[in-house]
């Protein structure tokens, strides 16, 4: 289904996290993983950098609630393109440490994702790609929903999970679209390894 592909952000923040960015956990709590809450999305990517995918751009933050994690959204003057960075935080669970449960959510996504790979009444989702050197773990894949193409890329550092997606009016994602989110990917992933 695509309505499900395109809406496919519905991870779990973890309760009572600050969305404030902090160090990392100390070694007393090694199953923490490297992020003690999620960064705020609009400072993983500079004004450069973002309006390299949609010129002009202006960041819009929105915080994390409930069911849907915190996101930044670039969107240009001419509303042609879009960019959105959304970023989801994992905490330990029993038996498990964050790094771990991120995985799974991880994995669980990418079957969602792919279950529904194919064509519907409001559009196309996939076909899914591996992308390497991107976090720890990477897929791509596109989705077209209406008049709107999106290429979706969605990676894992430590006990992250993150989506970009660059998006256009358009009738398919073409290899300009997919170079703007993977690029945006591999900025935001470098940022993320950078902060200690």
């Amino acid at each position: 289904m695509v309505a499900a592909g395109v809406a496919a952000a519905v991870l779990v923040t973890a309760p009572g996290a600050s969305e404030t960015p902090t160090s990392s956990p100390t070694a007393s709590d090694p199953g923490a993983g490297r992020f003690a809450a999620a960064p705020e999305p609009c400072t993983l990517l500079t004004r450069a950098q973002s309006r390299a995918v949609v010129p002009g751009a202006t960041p819009t933050d929105m915080k994390a609630e409930r069911d849907q994690e915190a996101y930044c959204s670039w969107d240009g003057p001419s509303d042609v393109r879009r960019l959105r960075v959304s970023v989801a935080h994992h905490a330990a669970v029993p038996g498990g440490t964050a790094p771990e449960a991120a995985h799974e959510f991880f994995a669980a996504e990418r079957t969602k994702i792919a279950a529904d790979e194919g064509t519907g009444p409001l559009g196309a989702t996939g076909p899914l790609r591996d992308v390497d050197r991107v976090g720890a773990e990477a897929f791509s894949y596109d989705i077209v929903a209406l008049d709107q193409a999106h290429a979706i890329v969605r990676f894992r550092v430590s006990n992250l999970l993150i989506e970009v997606n660059a998006s256009e009016k358009a009738a398919r994602a073409d290899a300009e679209l997919r170079k703007h989110a993977l690029r945006t990917a591999r900025l935001v992933a470098e940022e993320l390894n950078g902060r200690d």
